[in-house]
């Protein structure tokens, strides 16, 4: 049924030209940690030379002070999005002192928590509420786990193929966004064979867990990890959170989905309503005690988005606009690129994105919901098991059988699009066959250099910091104009509208409507 269901839609986008004539915005996130050559989390602020962490569009910061993000705008063209990506690695690096990226979505080696310092932002309102959501962060799930990175890949359609998906002049932002729901439900269904592909956590290094006393009872000590590991950044040991397992996440429409996050906003929880309201110094310590304090602070491997000013909060842009893309937050950091992200894998999540996009996708009942987490949690931490199993599309096939039922119907889609999609396509499927996924590369080589985690990647980091990117003069003196100007916008927000920081956070939990 969903074979056929995906290749007569296939057929009507040929039939529509949609494939000749398809425009795809593609934006990156992407997360690294600072740290010093000999792998330690930097202890230095944000270099001022990169601007302000609050106002720059393309430099800022996560959790910590150490860990940078780097936001390229949308592009349409894959081979422009990479090159503005490298140039934006190449400023960034050249303006650090003595320091590196850990080229690594799990973090390096920890003597102490205290190591880790929480992301500032001044001293406007603003400013202030993005630290004490990070409080917030540090108070619930510890600052080890807030330290993993990863990539965040952005999608989506122009009007105009949004026009020859939907075979419509000018169709309903309604919709479009039935379609991006569609796609998000697709995404958590076959969630896990990226991360079978992609999967670039694997293991970890031992005080990773050693601090927090966590999931001890299923690591294997010798590498930090479990044994078929593909994703550990994205499974209870990572960047999930038993504290957000009662969140009923509904996927089934735009309203319902803002509805359920609403919901876990205002959700009361004890664990973190016993959190002390203010620090010693009488400073909040969270932004509200509910079970999300926002919206974003969902871990999940997908969000429907829409941008807005500063302080809008999210559902509310959702539910007044609508869709404007789709954020895929699954995706490891690739420790053999610069980017932590090759050209192969962004032509290959155009492709499974688009597949997502275009199958049949009914809604997802507690039944189902139940299967797909399940499928998950075993490709993440199984993935590398030759006979671990999932239930797929109402049977249970092994993993790799699985695998190559989604590779034969984007097969279908990369023949269309042609030219490096096709390529890199082609390439994955070998990869595959040959046994060279992502974290199957990781581990042999992990293995075969004897070397610990810490070790490894540091050595790894240190490699990539080695390798040249060639600053544009003229994307340099727009970088640094843009570093110049944040600076100046920041001490702008700062004296303008001020208000205590108590009241600010009370507006601002007002606005969720």
């Amino acid at each position: 049924m969903i074979e056929e269901g995906f290749i007569n839609k296939l057929n009507l986008l040929n039939e529509n030209n949609f494939f000749d004539n398809l425009e795809i915005k593609r934006g990156i996130e992407r997360e690294a940690l600072r740290v010093d050559t000999v792998g330690k989390i930097s202890q230095k602020s944000h270099p001022e030379k990169l601007g302000s962490a609050l106002c720059n569009p393309h430099i800022t910061t996560d959790f910590a002070e150490a860990l940078i993000e780097l936001v390229t705008p949308k592009f349409n063209d894959v081979d422009n999005l990479y090159s503005f990506l490298e140039q934006i690695h190449a400023f960034a690096r050249k303006n650090l002192e003595n320091e590196i990226f850990w080229n690594a979505s799990m973090p390096c080696k920890f003597n102490n928590e205290s190591e880790i310092k929480l992301a500032e932002y001044g001293g406007s309102n603003l400013g202030q509420l993005k630290n004490i959501y990070r409080r917030g962060l540090k108070q619930r799930y510890g600052p080890i786990m807030q330290c993993i990175s990863g990539i965040h890949y952005n999608f989506s359609l122009t009007n105009n193929s949004w026009n020859l998906f939907l075979n419509t002049n000018n169709p309903s932002q309604n919709d479009i966004d039935d379609c991006y729901m569609n796609l998000v439900r697709n995404v958590k269904r076959n969630y896990w064979f990226i991360a079978f592909n992609f999967g670039g956590s694997p293991c970890f290094h031992e005080s990773f867990i050693d601090k927090r006393g966590l999931g001890k009872e299923i690591v294997d000590r010798r590498f930090h990890g479990l044994k078929n590991a593909c994703s550990l950044r994205m499974s209870d040991v990572g960047y999930q959170s038993n504290l957000q397992k009662n969140i009923d996440v509904n996927y089934n429409s735009l309203n319902k989905y803002v509805e359920s996050i609403i919901g876990a906003i205002n959700m009361p929880n004890d664990i973190f309503e016993k959190i002390s309201e203010f620090d010693n110094d009488g400073y909040p310590q969270q932004i509200s005690s509910g079970t999300l304090q926002i919206e974003n602070e969902l871990y999940d491997v997908i969000r429907p988005k829409r941008r807005g000013e500063s302080g809008e909060r999210p559902a509310n842009l959702l539910k007044k606009h609508g869709i404007e893309y789709v954020e895929f937050r699954g995706l490891d950091i690739n420790p053999f690129e610069v980017t932590g992200i090759s050209k192969a894998q962004i032509h290959l999540m155009d492709i499974f994105l688009l597949y997502c996009l275009m199958t049949p996708s009914p809604k997802i009942l507690p039944e189902e919901a139940q299967i797909n987490g399940k499928n998950s949690i075993v490709v993440i931490e199984e993935g590398r098991n030759k006979n671990a199993e999932i239930f797929f599309e109402g049977n249970i096939h092994k993993i790799t059988d699985a695998v190559d039922i989604i590779f034969s119907r984007l097969i279908l889609i990369a023949r269309e699009l042609g030219g490096e999609s096709a390529k890199s396509l082609d390439t994955y499927i070998q990869n595959k066959r040959n046994d060279q996924t992502l974290p199957e590369i990781i581990m042999k080589e992990l293995q075969d250099s004897e070397k610990d985690f810490h070790e490894y990647n540091l050595d790894n980091s240190l490699d990539i910091a080695k390798k040249e990117i060639k600053l544009d003069g003229f994307l340099q003196k727009e970088f640094e104009n843009q570093a110049y100007q944040s600076i100046k916008e920041q001490e702008t927000l700062e004296t303008e509208n001020k208000i205590d920081i108590i009241s600010f956070i009370n507006d601002f939990n007002s606005k969720l409507k």
